[in-house]
């Protein structure tokens, strides 16, 4: 699938560079449209699907960068960095509670 390709050739770089991350949190967007009603098995295979899990799973475990900690609290939630983990935690979710 294109799409996980273009998240692990984007995490070797570090989800840390802001262009890369603005480019992660889209294709995590698309992720979540494309297994939001349903879990297209003939579009992701086993393999695939427990790989964007994985992929979710070290993006929130991934600290945060040490430049948040400028920010104000109550700014925390319009950093890319936060909507990244959010849409992971949104993939994430989803995919439990089916």
């Amino acid at each position: 699938m294109l799409l996980l390709a273009l998240v692990l050739s984007s995490m070797q770089y570090s989800y840390l560079r802001w262009h890369h991350s603005v480019f992660l949190l889209q294709i995590l967007k698309c992720f979540y449209a494309l297994i939001q009603f349903c879990l297209p098995l003939d579009l992701i295979s086993r393999d695939a699907f427990s790989q964007w899990m994985d992929i979710c799973r070290q993006i929130i475990s991934q600290p945060l960068p040490t430049q948040l900690s400028q920010v104000d609290p109550d700014d925390l939630s319009e950093t890319i960095w936060w909507k990244i983990r959010k849409w992971c935690m949104h993939i994430l979710v989803r995919t439990f509670e089916r």
